[in-house]
């Protein structure tokens, strides 16, 4: 695997990941984003699709 133009690269403390530039800081998403429990639109809705709000369906994975 190709890393990059980067000169240093760090842990970023997660082991699966692998490294990532020196530079980089590793933060939490709920540090970054609010996340908001709740439930997207039904599909057969129109009105609440193609407009201003970004629906996403958050996956949440528990590494045991």
């Amino acid at each position: 695997m190709s890393r990059g133009t980067y000169p240093k690269y760090k842990p970023p403390g997660v082991e699966w990941f692998g490294e990532i530039p020196e530079h980089w800081e590793v933060k939490s998403l709920k540090r970054i984003f609010i996340v908001l429990n709740g439930a997207t639109p039904r599909s057969g809705e129109p009105d609440y699709w193609d407009g201003e709000i970004p629906w996403a369906t958050p996956l949440m994975t528990w590494i045991v």
